[in-house]
């Protein structure tokens, strides 16, 4: 049965650094893909409640959200079809308690983010909040 999903995803920054999380690579077929926080939207939630439960349960931090950086969709295969928004938030307060489905994490400067491996998507959703909420 075809499935659109929604999703939401988020760029958080603190002290002008991103985290950037490393996806455990026994979900990737062994590929090391970088990643940002996010999740699924479930029934009755706001895009906004799901980051902040996404947050909490993915990297067990508190954040600010300050608004939307982008919109987009992607079909993942015949059956899947993910809808999605990528928010910018600034970090708040805990200290980052990974779940099984990412292997480590960095904070890296926002403006290098261009010379790490990361996925195009990725790389261009920082380069547009960097834009829209004036980040440099």
């Amino acid at each position: 049965m075809r499935e659109i999903r929604p999703v939401t995803k988020v760029i958080i920054i603190k002290n002008g650094k991103i985290l950037l999380l490393l996806r455990n690579k026994n979900l990737n077929e062994g590929e090391t893909i970088y990643d940002i926080p996010g999740g699924g939207v479930e029934f009755g939630e706001t895009f906004e409640d799901a980051l902040t439960r996404e947050v909490n349960e993915e990297v067990n931090l508190e954040i600010d959200i300050k608004g939307i950086v982008s919109n987009w969709s992607y079909t993942v295969n015949d059956e899947l079809h993910l809808v999605g928004l990528t928010f910018f938030a600034e970090y708040v307060s805990g200290n980052v308690k990974l779940s099984g489905e990412h292997e480590s994490y960095q904070w890296i400067d926002i403006n290098k983010i261009n010379y790490f491996h990361v996925p195009k998507w990725l790389e261009k959703e920082v380069n547009m909040a960097i834009k829209k909420f004036n980040l440099k």
